[in-house]
Order: structure tokens, then C-alpha cells, then sequence
């Protein structure tokens, strides 16, 4: 997917999501790996810089099973203009921690690395992968 950040291009691979701190929880792009979807009554309701106000659709999980599963509660949002946004603050807020440095963000649950991802070096934005491997990786600084 491509899509333009402070007149720069990003490339984000079709299977990351932006790694987001300015964002309460997950919105999802229809594509995006996901379990447990379930049909709402309430959407939620998002208001765009552009003052446009968009929709989500379901609620679902993110395919990542080895965190827990309140740190995977997401909206799925069709109309997401560029790309899944995965929420450092949600993540965080479930015993989970994160670390991220000049080129690699990692987040960690019970010590272990359970997703890795990378930061753009034209636009400085990390990306991190929408699914996980079933088995995650220990961690070496611990």
C-alpha cells in the first residue's frame, strides 16, 4: 500500500499495520488477519483530520494468540484510507511492553518477543505485522 506522510511515499507491505501511538485502539482494514468477528449494533465513529467521520463495522481480534486477548481487541474500519493502525497504547495497557530504536520496534509479553517490526527510513513511521508466527521468540535481553 502506498500512501503519502509529510510529502514522502510509504510503501507499507500489505501484511503490516502502522504502529500507532496516537490512537486508543485497532482499526482494522478488511484484509487484515483477524479472528472472532462479530456483527455491531454501535459503531464506532471516527472523525478524520479532513472533519469526514468514518465507521467501523465489526469488532474482531487481531491474529497475534500470543498476547492477551483484550490486547487484541480491534475494529474492523472499511474505509481506512491507507492502512491498519495497531495501538501502542492498547498494547501497552495489557502487560505487554514495548521497545523501539532507530530501525526495529519490538513488543514483548512474559519476556518474550512476540512481534517484530521495522521503521521507514523515509518517513520515520514503524510498521508492524498484522499476524504472528505461532511460536514466539525468546528474548535475549531479559
Amino acid at each position: 500500500m502506498r500512501y503519502k506522510i509529510l510529502n514522502t511515499e510509504l510503501q507499507t507491505p500489505s501484511d503490516h499495520g502502522i504502529f500507532d501511538s496516537g490512537t486508543n485502539g485497532h482499526f482494522l482494514l478488511p484484509n487484515t488477519p483477524m479472528i472472532n468477528k462479530q456483527s455491531i449494533t454501535n459503531p464506532l465513529c471516527i472523525t478524520l483530520p479532513e472533519c469526514y467521520t468514518i465507521a467501523s463495522t465489526r469488532t474482531c481480534l487481531l491474529d497475534i494468540p500470543q498476547i492477551p486477548a483484550t490486547a487484541r481487541l480491534a475494529h474492523m474500519v472499511p474505509y481506512l484510507a491507507h492502512s491498519s493502525l495497531i495501538s501502542v497504547k492498547q498494547i501497552c495497557d495489557e502487560r505487554c511492553r514495548v521497545e523501539c530504536d532507530a530501525t526495529n520496534c519490538y513488543v514483548y509479553f512474559n519476556n518474550n518477543i512476540i512481534i517484530h517490526g521495522q521503521r521507514d527510513e523515509k518517513t520515520k513511521v514503524w510498521t508492524l505485522p498484522k499476524q504472528t508466527n505461532p511460536t514466539p521468540t525468546q528474548n535475549k535481553k531479559a
